[in-house]
Formats: C-alpha cells, sequence, structure tokens
C-alpha cells in the first residue's frame, strides 16, 4: 500500500530574501574548501571540507576539471542552508549556472526534500527558482586517470557486498570515508585497505538557528553530497570509477503527495544516478564513471550475498543512529527501535540462524511486543513505508511470510502477529533474487553480479 496524503495543510514559506552562493575557495597547502553562503537578509555561512595530505601535482585540465568539481559540490552542499528559511529565489554569485545545471539542481532540492516538506508541511514545489544564464556553458576536460576504483563506505552491508565483489574480481579498490563516525572507522580498519578520508564541517550557525530561532530542519540528500566529493577526489587522487552500492530498492518512494512521489531515498535513486552522471560527463570529465554496483539488486538479494561470508558481521552496522552529523547525539551500537535496525533485522533472519543474529544485535527484535506497529509499517499494513534507507513493501512482506514458514521464527511475537496479514508466493520470492533493470552496469561489473548469483 502506497499512502496518498493530502497536502491542503501544506504552507509555502514565508521568507522572501534570495539564498546565495557567496563564494568557494580551495587552499591547495591545507587541503581545505570553503564555501560560502548568505541569505540576503542576514545569515551567513561558511562549511569548511578537508580533503587529506598531501595533495599532488595536477596538470592544467586536471586543475580545470577540479574547479568544476568544487561548483558541484559547492551547489549540492548548499542545500544543507538552504533548507534553514528557504527563498524563492536561489542566485550564485560565485559563477553562472548554465540552464541545465540550473534544471538538475532544481530537480534534486526538490526531490531531495520531498521528506523535509512533509515533515515540516510545506509546499516547496513551486515557491523556488534557481536563476541561470542561458548563455553559459559547461567546460568538461578530458582527463587521463589510472583504472582504479573508489568505492564509498557506510560501514553497513552494502558497501561490504560490493567490496567483496570487486575484491573477488581483482579490481583495485580503495575506500572513501566521510567523517569520524567510530562505527564506519571499525568496518573501514576491518578490511585493511586504503581509506581517502574526507571531513564536512558543517557552520555551528545552522545549529544554532535550528535550536534557537526555529530555523527549519529535516532530511536533505546527503548521497548526492557526498558524490560530488568523491569526484573531486577521483580528479584529486586518480580514480576513473566511483562505485556506489545503491540498490534497487532505492528507487521506490514512501508515499505519494498527489501525482508526486516523495522518496526518502531519491539521492540513492536509480533517477539521480543517471541525472549525476550526466552532469559529470557535461560539467567535469567524460573520463570519471559513477554508478552503483547493486543497482540490479533487491535489498533481499544484498542480505543474501552479504551472509554468506561471516567476517564482518560482528562489526557491520546500518543503524544511522551511529551516523548523527552531531558526535554528543550519535550511538556507537544497534539502537534496535529503527526501522533500519528493524528491517536488517528482519532481512537477515532469513538468511542467519537466530543465536548469530541475537548476538549480533543484542537482543531478538522479532520478540518485542512493542515493536509489532513498527514492522507492520515496514510491511505498508497501517502505515506508509518509513522514511528510511529499507527494503520495498513487497520484500517485507515476502521475507516476514517466509520466516512465519520456519520453526526457530515462527513463534516470535512480530511474526505471530503479523503473518495473517501476508502470504508466502514461491515465485515473488525467487524474483526478489534476479538481476532487475533499469541498471547502469557496465560489462564487466556486470558479469560479477551474475556470477554470484545464488542458487534459488
Amino acid at each position: 500500500m502506497t499512502m496518498v496524503i493530502d497536502a491542503s495543510t501544506f504552507t509555502q514559506p514565508d521568507n522572501l530574501a534570495d539564498f546565495i552562493f557567496e563564494s568557494y575557495n580551495f587552499d591547495y597547502a591545507s587541503g581545505v574548501l570553503s564555501l560560502h553562503y548568505r541569505y540576503a537578509n542576514g545569515d551567513q555561512f561558511c562549511e569548511k571540507i578537508q580533503f587529506p595530505l598531501p595533495l599532488p601535482h595536477l596538470t592544467h585540465a586536471a586543475e580545470t576539471a577540479l574547479d568544476q568539481a568544487f561548483r558541484l559540490i559547492f551547489l549540492l552542499s548548499g542545500i544543507s542552508y538552504f533548507k534553514a528559511w528557504l527563498a524563492p529565489r536561489l542566485r550564485c554569485e560565485a559563477f553562472t549556472l548554465p540552464v541545465d545545471l540550473a534544471d538538475f539542481l532544481q530537480t534534486v532540492y526538490v526531490a531531495g526534500l520531498g521528506e523535509f516538506s512533509v515533515q515540516n508541511k510545506l509546499d516547496i514545489v513551486d515557491f523556488f527558482r534557481f536563476e541561470f544564464d542561458k548563455n553559459a556553458r559547461f567546460n568538461p576536460q578530458v582527463l587521463t586517470l589510472s583504472h582504479r576504483h573508489l568505492v564509498p563506505m557506510g560501514g553497513g552491508k552494502d558497501s561490504l557486498v560490493t567490496l567483496d565483489l570487486l575484491k573477488k574480481n581483482n579490481e583495485q579498490v580503495v575506500l572513501f570515508q566521510s567523517g569520524n563516525a567510530e562505527t564506519i572507522t571499525r568496518v573501514v580498519k576491518e578490511t585493511t585497505l586504503d581509506v581517502i578520508k574526507c571531513q564536512r564541517h558543517i557552520d555551528p550557525a545552522l545549529f544554532i538557528l535550528n535550536e534557537q530561532k526555529g530555523a527549519y530542519n529535516g532530511h536533505v540528500p546527503i548521497t548526492a553530497i557526498l558524490s560530488s566529493i568523491t569526484v573531486a577526489c577521483a580528479i584529486l587522487y586518480d580514480f576513473t570509477t566511483i562505485v556506489f552500492s545503491n540498490e534497487h530498492s532505492a528507487s521506490e518512494g514512501n508515499m505519494m503527495i498527489g501525482d508526486r512521489v516523495i522518496n526518502h531515498q531519491y539521492s540513492k535513486s536509480f533517477e539521480m544516478e543517471m541525472a549525476l552522471q550526466n552532469i559529470i560527463t557535461t560539467m567535469i570529465s567524460p573520463n570519471i564513471k559513477l554508478f552503483s554496483l547493486l543497482r540490479p539488486l533487491s535489498e533481499t538479494a544484498i542480505v543474501e550475498r552479504f551472509s554468506r561470508d561471516p567476517h564482518y558481521h560482528s562489526v557491520f552496522m546500518s543503524c544511522n543512529k551511529t551516523m548523527k552529523v552531531q558526535a554528543h547525539n550519535r550511538l556507537s551500537h544497534w539502537c534496535c527501535h529503527c526501522p533500519k535496525c528493524q528491517y536488517v533485522f528482519l532481512s537477515l533472519a532469513a538468511f542467519i540462524d537466530k543465536e548469530s543474529l541475537v548476538e549480533i544485535f543484542g537482543r531478538n527484535l522479532l520478540d518485542d511486543a512493542d515493536q509489532i506497529n513498527d514492522f507492520s509499517a515496514l510491511l505498508g499494513i497501517a502505515a506508509s513505508k518509513p522514511f528510511e534507507c529499507v527494503g520495498t513493501l513487497q520484500e517485507s512482506q515476502q521475507l516476514l511470510a517466509y520466516l512465519a514458514l520456519k520453526e526457530e521464527w515462527k513463534s516470535c511475537l512480530v511474526i505471530k502477529a503479523l503473518a495473517p496479514s501476508v502470504t508466502f508466493d514461491p515465485a515473488v520470492w525467487k524474483s526478489l533474487f534476479d538481476l532487475k533493470a533499469p541498471h547502469n552496469v557496465a560489462e564487466p561489473y556486470l558479469r560479477y553480479l551474475q556470477e554470484s548469483q545464488p542458487c534459488h
């Protein structure tokens, strides 16, 4: 069931001051990219992004491409500050925007703030526009880069499955890490691979606005921002290929507002992936490829692959409460109450024995009566799909129905309560392990997926 919500109670923001992309600059000696934004009526922000030293000597073409990548980071990172008050007009004083780039940003900002707009009951679709110059042009550069793979590591099962596929096929891999979250650092260390670690320093003024002045707050398309940072890393540290781990399920929305899909995972969706690759090719360089290796896989198929090798079972972490922006709000363990924890537990239960799974989480989430309603939301029984990175409603339904047939799980309270609402379908279950379209996975990577298909 996909919920359609009534937006008649939504209102437009009342801030009429322009949001301005003021300037950006990169200090090559320190590796710090500074991003400056302001509202025309007052608030100013400066975000800093630290790139690891030492930095290599770049050709003129690479310097030009890097500057273009910094512009993309500048424009996408601005959404964190734009959302504080919102504005009807977004102006870039640092450079002029070609129309195609303005259209791309318009889509990312509207779709990427979809969840934010629902939670704040704001009608933003036709509220704001990016200024552009119809005569502005892109300046993509031809680069000579090494055939190496930069793999963003979030510490969860998905990126570890991607890593395993690439390593087994002898591809050269270096990890990308954003931030200092303990859970990610722990997994990165366990891989023993080299890592490029970048640190975003969000302006503390933003948190003050949220806490003291009632600014708007909510979800932003963080994967889009991190993707732009990986593009700069590809140029700086010599990579042809950026390999993300976003699955087929990420393209499914959570709810509808009229005919508009609201998707928590928009910046992980196939639509976003293709739009971003187009911007990379036409704005920065046609020699940099960004794609998701797991796009043809369902969440269930990814979990099945992850379950095969227990090496990372004790260290991986998919709970987003370990990834909070402010360090004092982060957990270092599974919270065992959020939709992400619940979905990961539900899906892993189909492939890992109960004793091992309870050891990973510290408790049996499926035997907790207080979580029945939460699990019913994952199934789409009584509510919309949670605003989280979880599998499709169909996957959750089939997973629970499958567990209801298993002796060690069928007596658990959540299974007993929800099993009458779902029906196990062997054909649907089998289809969860098929490679799915659409995707942008070319050879030989598609062959890596095909060769590792399970026998279901």
